[in-house]
């Protein structure tokens, strides 16, 4: 249902992603853990479109709140596809909270940790608003070729010219294994890398080169991107 609610989201209907927020049971002052990061993070996302209509409320401060602890949690444990992901929502809860020097700061900082592996879709699946803080990163000479290249990549999706589209159902390029699909049940158990190699009897290394591998049949960067696209594709 938490996806379901992200896709309502993308797709500009405001109002069911408002519904399945209000019914999930989650708050933004809850205990976060990583098992339920995925639904806090869309749930931060549906909060921050709701709380454009007032950027001085109480809603922004409470979605911001979430945000710093997710990002400490993800931070500690060293998730960088977390931490970059939490931080692109930070900044666009700020920007929604008209704090445009806070907003552009924390871009700045998803961009400098996100360059280092090339991350695009985290950025460009988030739609309009990111991409007005990127042409206005883009104006202020942050990380002026890593933005050039994520605005070209938004560029070529919105014209329908995007290399590797993200796979529909059935249409995977390369199915996964077995073996990938148990350690992709373990992913979306919220599963750390370590804990999925003492449950497969796996060494670090060859956990870390399935969820290489996941992601890259998938089309997405992240292992949460990689539990969406799944539950998407009915792989889950």
């Amino acid at each position: 249902m938490a996806v379901r609610a992200q896709l309502l989201l993308a797709q500009g209907n405001l109002e069911h992603a408002i519904a399945w927020a209000n019914a999930s049971g989650l708050s933004t002052e809850d205990e976060i853990s990583y098992s339920r990061e995925l639904e806090y993070l869309i749930l931060a996302r549906v909060r921050i479109e709701e709380g454009r209509t007032d950027p001085a409320g109480p809603l922004l401060h409470a979605v911001l709140s979430l945000l710093s602890r997710l990002l400490k949690d993800a931070e500690e444990k060293a998730r960088m596809g977390s931490v970059v992901e939490i931080l692109i929502l930070r900044a666009l809860a700020l920007h929604a909270r008209r704090d445009q020097s806070g907003a552009l700061t924390t871009l700045g900082r998803a961009l400098a940790l996100a360059e280092r592996e090339h991350y695009i879709r985290l950025f460009i699946d988030e739609g309009t608003p990111l991409l007005t803080l990127l042409r206005q990163a883009q104006e202020r000479g942050i990380a002026p070729d890593y933005v050039a290249i994520l605005l070209s990549a938004s560029g070529a999706t919105a014209l329908g010219l995007q290399a590797s589209p993200p796979p529909r159902l059935g249409e995977l390029v390369e199915p996964l294994t077995q073996r990938e699909r148990e350690v992709l049940q373990l992913l979306a158990s919220g599963a750390s890398n370590g804990e999925i190699a003492h449950r497969l009897v796996l060494s670090l290394g060859t956990v870390k080169k399935y969820v290489s591998n996941i992601t890259g049949k998938l089309g997405v960067q992240t292992r949460t991107q990689a539990v969406i696209r799944a539950q998407t594709l009915r792989l889950l």
